[in-house]
């Protein structure tokens, strides 16, 4: 017990820590305690296991997909980071909650306005990820995470249906990263509530939901020893310095700040449903509905920095003021939408009820949207000077800075037609928008997914394709600041987008060819300014899934190589993700253990570097990321409905010749650090 204790202090370097000492605690019964299997073994007195069906959400507000229960596994539950996920291998800069960018190539333009700011997307709640409870008792689940440098966070659900007509659902989540270096600290916190009314044919839903992100900037670091070598790393091993005294970072004072808060209101009547005549207690299917909602999002944007470097040429141009940033954006969007629904039901087979089948929606929306942003006015002529028949124009950089305020308008309509949701060998679905008028006039986006299964053991395939044609984002176009201005006129962007799957569900194995062609593409180039490509550009991606099962033992593999026919866009040629576990039953099924490692590889390539002002990864072809494996190993515990784990994040740092690695230029990774976490779930 007591090399347990002198290891816990190594590994959290903090005992004193309420935290740590807690985690210590819990992990030292699990292991030592002989009563640990009469506790375990105590019955539920609620029977949370029979509740457990009736913990149902959804969130789709228009009822294509089917609820989805709350998650119990402890499949991947030791890895917390919103952008560290299966199907998302990204890494943020520095630490957890900092901006990140995959190294797999996605196209994350969508229909519609956006402000083109999206570095810290996966950690927010967004309008599709609102839960509306679908329930019958009350639920609630509480995650608590710890780890290296005072990292925490929290994520707690509470859903409950005061009676048959309204239920509602709260989710809050929270997540403060300090850093290893000065000036990381990244603080999220998202809140967001539903409510759901039903009353015979009618339908209320409504939910509010507020991200807000507090994210300090350090610019990267200026250690170039960490990127060579092993001088920086000895030093901090053997002196047990903590790295933010000793590594210089660029800058000392800047920030940025994300609020955004959006309401939606949503009211839909049935003019027809299936089963209408059954007992009261069953729940009509509606096959013809209509309905309107009425949604508002605030969104603003604030970069500050108190002390800009001078000398260093950080930043390319002061416009307004050479001792202080403070640049931001706000935006403001009304949406109106109206909506038809015709659908088909059938009745389960093992109950006297009903589900949807076959669908068509047919919507119009439209969208206001003012403009906060600063604009400036040159306040010096630029003078130009004749000097032996040659001219040279000397640069003016100060300007008067105003408010502009343009509002802008835009109408589309969207159509979406899919076919039995529950049928498993055989589905589709259509979805279409064009905007009729407005900022996005003629823009449209098309998808189309198809999968057809032949049987368990034969597989069969899937296929998806995603034609488009969109304005470009908002600060692409428009855009002035302490450090940047531009005004351009860019075109559209055209997109044609296809995935083909084989699948063998017996096998446990997908195999995917994608491909994504482009013309007018907008990429952030070496000088960080948005610039449209002139050629056309083309990607190719092939990826490889499987899950190997033997006995208590689990093995999945995803791996996947990317080709782009252009240096403009780099991506790594390959790369590799292998989670391995071992997973058994104990004390008569009351104790489930997870024991494991994961692993992250991908190929070295010029990663983008990241300009704090703007929020934008931009080209760059000078410092190349280097090939560097990560592995993390881990256990997990599930007592009932409680979860736990323990977690060693990149295990082998010091193992190899390189001691450390780079997500982006001058941004290091992160260190060696010990993590520790539980959830628990009440159904009562």
């Amino acid at each position: 017990m007591v090399m347990l204790m002198e290891y816990w202090y190594k590994i959290t370097g903090k005992i004193g820590n309420f935290w740590a000492l807690s985690g210590f605690i819990i992990v030292s019964v699990l292991v030592f305690s002989e009563d640990l299997k009469a506790q375990i073994l105590q019955k539920d007195s609620v029977q949370a296991s029979l509740r457990y069906k009736d913990i149902t959400y959804t969130t789709d507000r228009y009822g294509l997909q089917n609820p989805q229960f709350a998650d119990t596994a402890l499949y991947w539950f030791p890895f917390y980071n919103p952008v560290q996920q299966p199907t998302l291998p990204a890494r943020q800069i520095g630490n957890t909650g900092q901006a990140y960018c995959p190294p797999v190539f996605t196209f994350t333009k969508q229909f519609g306005f956006h402000t083109g700011f999206r570095q810290f997307e996966q950690y927010a709640f967004s309008r599709d990820s609102v839960r509306f409870y679908t329930g019958r008792y009350p639920y609630a689940q509480i995650k608590y995470s710890v780890g290296a440098q005072e990292e925490q966070s929290a994520d707690i659900a509470f859903a409950q249906a005061i009676n048959k007509s309204l239920r509602y659902m709260f989710n809050y989540r929270m997540l403060n990263s300090p850093g290893a270096y000065r000036r990381q600290r990244a603080n999220h916190q998202n809140v967001a509530g539903s409510v759901w009314y039903t009353h015979k044919r009618y339908n209320a839903m409504a939910y509010l939901l507020n991200n807000a992100a507090t994210v300090q900037q350090n610019g990267g670091v200026f250690a170039q020893q960490v990127r060579l070598g092993d001088t920086i790393n000895v030093v901090l091993d053997e002196l047990l310095l903590p790295r933010q005294n000793v590594v210089p970072i660029k800058l000392t004072n800047a920030e940025t700040k994300q609020r955004e808060t959006e309401w939606l209101i949503q009211q839909t009547y049935d003019l027809r449903v299936a089963g209408g005549k059954l007992p009261q207690d069953t729940i009509p299917v509606p096959t013809l509905r209509v309905g309107h909602a009425l949604s508002n999002q605030r969104f603003k944007h604030v970069y500050k920095d108190n002390s800009p470097p001078s000398g260093q040429n950080f930043y390319p141009d002061f416009f307004i003021n050479p001792s202080k940033t403070a640049d931001s954006l706000y935006t403001q969007t009304w949406q109106n939408e109206l909506f038809a629904e015709w659908a088909t039901a059938k009745m389960n087979p093992d109950s006297a009820t009903y589900r949807r089948t076959n669908l068509m929606r047919l919507s119009f929306t439209h969208q206001t949207i003012a403009v906060n942003q600063f604009t400036g006015q040159d306040s010096i002529p630029v003078q130009i000077i004749n000097l032996g028949g040659s001219y040279n124009a000397t640069r003016d950089t100060l300007y008067v800075v105003t408010t502009n305020k343009p509002t802008l308008n835009s109408g589309a309509i969207h159509f979406v037609l899919q076919n039995n949701p529950n049928n498993k060998n055989f589905r589709y679905d259509v979805k279409a928008k064009y905007a009729l008028y407005g900022f996005n006039l003629a823009d449209f986006w098309a998808e189309g997914n198809l999968q057809l299964l032949w049987s368990e053991r034969v597989g069969g395939l899937k296929g998806k394709m995603i034609a488009s044609r969109l304005t470009p984002d908002y600060i692409t176009e428009f855009y002035f600041s302490n450090h940047f201005r531009w005004q351009n006129e860019f075109n559209k962007i055209n997109a044609l987008q296809f995935w083909a799957s084989y699948v063998n569900p017996r096998l446990r194995v997908e195999l995917t060819y994608a491909n994504h062609t482009f013309t007018n593409y907008l990429i952030w180039n070496q000088n960080a300014q948005p610039e449209q490509l002139s050629e056309a550009v083309n990607i190719s991606q092939i990826m490889l899934h499987h899950t190997l099962h033997w006995k208590n033992m689990v093995l999945q593999n995803r791996l996947g190589a990317q080709a782009s026919s252009t240096g403009k866009i780099q991506l790594p040629a390959f790369w590799v993700q292998t989670l391995y576990y071992w997973q058994r039953p104990l004390f008569d099924n009351a104790l489930l253990v997870q024991l494991g490692f994961l692993f992250n590889l991908h190929a070295g390539y010029y990663a983008n570097a990241y300009a704090p002002s703007t929020g934008q990864f931009h080209l760059q072809q000078s410092e190349q990321v280097s090939p560097y494996p990560l592995i993390d190993v881990f256990g997990a515990f599930k007592i009932k409905r409680v979860r736990l784990y323990v977690r060693m994040e990149h295990v082998n740092q010091g193992l190899l010749p390189q001691k450390g690695y780079f997500t982006s230029p001058t941004y290091p990774g992160l260190d060696r650090a010990f993590r520790f976490g539980a959830s628990w779930m009440f159904y009562d």
